[in-house]
């Protein structure tokens, strides 16, 4: 019968001993946590009132603070500027994964 397979719980007769969940419930169960979580999160953000302006500034994103941090990181080393690191881990990265294909 059905009872509760479709929710991923399946039959004693087809979980392992000591399994009382199978994988199944845990792929349905995170995209909805993920759901939930993220709607709660938006919906508390936007019940309460805005930070001051003068407490974010410094911690938001600009194009201004782009370009300065460029000029800054030319005057480093290569091998110390954490864009080029990163671009060399993502490209690592995708090496070590397509080895794995």
């Amino acid at each position: 019968g059905y009872g509760l397979e479709p929710l991923g719980l399946g039959t004693p007769e087809r979980r392992r001993p000591g399994q009382v969940f199978s994988l199944h419930l845990r792929r349905r169960i995170a995209p909805i946590l993920l759901g939930v979580s993220m709607l709660t999160m938006v919906i508390v953000s936007l019940m309460g009132d805005p930070p001051p302006k003068v407490k974010t500034e410094d911690l938001t994103w600009t194009p201004a603070f782009w370009r300065a941090e460029t000029e800054r990181l030319k005057t480093i080393p290569m091998w110390q500027n954490y864009r080029v690191q990163s671009f060399a881990l993502v490209v690592l990265t995708l090496i070590v994964v397509a080895m794995f294909w």
